[in-house]
């Protein structure tokens, strides 16, 4: 605590009951944050250290969380700002709830992926004497000398990476060339050090989803992209962060993880090449992300209803219908140029469960036939990735002689 601060227990020591929260951090990160609510008494010469941190409207575009908060709390959310921004060990601020005092620390955190040496934690005390306030304890992981050597790291390594984005480039643009820098620059292990921030992204080129989502927002905010922190589980139950962005004036999500290929490399008996990316969650709507992943609840997120920028229909690999002739045509031309594999993403569950019983009915094993022919391959080798919830197929070709065919 400051030591100009002296506290006093009032006069026959009555102390409020402590109320005390034990919470997972809403960033998915390994945190807690504690709530204690009591009496004090502050001297009236002395005054509390509040810090206040202007916030403009053109930054309160960008702030997504804090767009969520009543009037009187987006004073907290800038008297938090102010504090992580000092590096306070201790952060006043006008608010008399503790446990609104940790969510709203946790929306400054989900606002706000430079302070990568915060860990997301924190301790909130409220007091109600001379008036009703709390003191908030934030989790530090690095301090003094070691956070600035650290910040410079970040800040020269992301300006490097945005330095090879043009600024011509369309909002989508930017967001694409964003998805696939990380995903190009970055491994997916969940032995990173400092994993849950963009300090493993940038300078440890190691991180997980929380690292992936930090960096995706760090950059694109930058690129002045509406960008924020989203929290939530997978399919197979596991926390998992991603994003939401603002793309032409429509929501999107994107989840920069899940365009990483270090999944299908385990998934595969094959080599996978290591420059693939999947695009399926690439400003991807509500009903895309449903498939595979679901909110936190309590948070109210804008409607994802538009497909304008699904990767695969701009790229004409999106198929409403599955329509034999125009797999076959597909799947030959692509034997033609040599193309290394071949898209089919269809419509909807229905759809895709046809084209799968056609593919895998014969067409596909023709179509193998017919790369031998056209080859004069004497062996013939293909492999292909099903993806049932994202209702995908990826057809690869093989088009070296095998070493053990005569």
């Amino acid at each position: 605590m400051l030591k100009q601060i002296k506290r006093r227990k009032m006069v026959r020591n009555i102390v409020l009951p402590a109320v005390i929260l034990l919470a997972a951090a809403m960033t998915g990160i390994t945190a807690f944050s504690f709530a204690l609510k009591k009496t004090a008494r502050v001297s009236r010469q002395e005054t509390l250290p509040f810090l206040y941190r202007e916030i403009s409207e053109q930054e309160a575009e960008q702030f997504y969380y804090y767009s969520l908060l009543e009037e009187h709390e987006k004073k907290a959310y800038s008297e938090i700002l102010a504090g992580l921004e000092a590096g306070r060990s201790e952060i006043y601020v006008h608010l008399a709830d503790p446990d609104r005092g940790n969510t709203i620390f946790q929306y400054v955190y989900m606002d706000h992926p430079e302070f990568f040496w915060c860990d997301g934690s924190s301790k909130t005390t409220s007091y109600t004497m001379p008036e009703e306030y709390s003191v908030i304890i934030p989790g530090y992981t690095y301090t003094g000398e070691e956070l600035e050597r650290r910040r410079q790291e970040v800040t020269e390594e992301a300006d490097r990476w945005l330095s090879q984005i043009p600024q011509r480039l369309s909002e989508y643009e930017k967001i694409k060339a964003v998805y696939e820098m990380i995903i190009n620059q970055v491994d997916y292990r969940v032995e990173a050090p400092d994993n849950q921030n963009i300090y493993s992204v940038f300078v440890g080129r190691e991180s997980v989803c929380a690292g992936y989502a930090r960096a995706t927002q760090y950059l694109l905010n930058r690129l002045g992209i509406f960008c924020t922190y989203v929290t939530g589980y997978v399919y197979t139950g596991e926390p998992h962060a991603w994003n939401l962005v603002k793309c032409s004036g429509d929501y999107y999500y994107v989840d920069t993880t899940w365009g990483d290929p270090v999944f299908l490399q385990e998934e595969s008996e094959f080599k996978i090449a290591g420059d693939e990316i999947t695009y399926d969650y690439l400003c991807c709507s509500d009903d895309e992300l449903r498939k595979t992943h679901t909110l936190t609840k309590g948070i109210p997120y804008p409607p994802c209803t538009k497909d304008t920028y699904e990767y695969y229909k701009r790229n004409g690999m999106y198929y409403e219908t599955a329509d034999v002739s125009v797999m076959e045509t597909v799947l030959q031309k692509s034997i033609e140029a040599k193309q290394e594999k071949v898209v089919f993403k269809f419509g909807d569950e229905k759809v895709y469960r046809e084209a799968h019983a056609i593919l895998f009915g014969g067409l596909l094993e023709e179509q193998a036939q017919f790369l031998g022919r056209h080859y004069g391959l004497n062996q013939i080798c293909y492999y292909y990735r099903e993806d049932a919830r994202a209702n995908k197929i990826v057809v690869y070709w093989i088009y070296e002689q095998s070493r053990d065919s005569n």
